[in-house]
């Protein structure tokens, strides 16, 4: 995984939690499922910034199959 991302994940968890007052659960599936994306994308060699919506489609549809 890339320490950049993880960082951008706790940067958005930090974020969502102090605008929104989200609970822990909340936050601990956000975390889950953004770090599911990370995964995704570091198979594609893809770090969240520089994600699409081509790659957020495929890893929505990857979800599904």
């Amino acid at each position: 995984m890339n320490s950049r991302d993880d960082t951008l994940i706790e940067l958005f968890l930090d974020a969502a939690w102090a605008e929104r007052g989200l609970s822990e659960n909340t936050l601990a599936s956000y975390r889950y499922d953004l770090q599911r994306l990370q995964q995704f994308l570091d198979g594609r060699s893809i770090d969240l910034l520089s994600a699409g919506r081509e790659d957020l489609l495929a890893y929505l549809a990857s979800q599904v199959a």
